[in-house]
């Protein structure tokens, strides 16, 4: 059942979208004092990754 191949692009993919999370500086501390807000700003940060990756 465990295929070692798939396992490591499943966690080089993991690993290259936190990296890429880390470029947004206002994610990288927590600012804001409202979770919904902090949330947004997380989904926004991960729908221009998608785009830059995908587009």
């Amino acid at each position: 059942m465990f295929d070692p191949a798939i396992f490591q692009e499943r966690f080089r993919t993991i690993e290259r979208v936190f990296a890429w999370e880390d470029k947004f500086k206002r994610l990288l501390l927590r600012f804001e004092r409202i979770s919904k807000l902090h949330y947004a700003l997380k989904t926004l940060a991960y729908t221009m990754i998608n785009f830059r990756h995908f587009c």
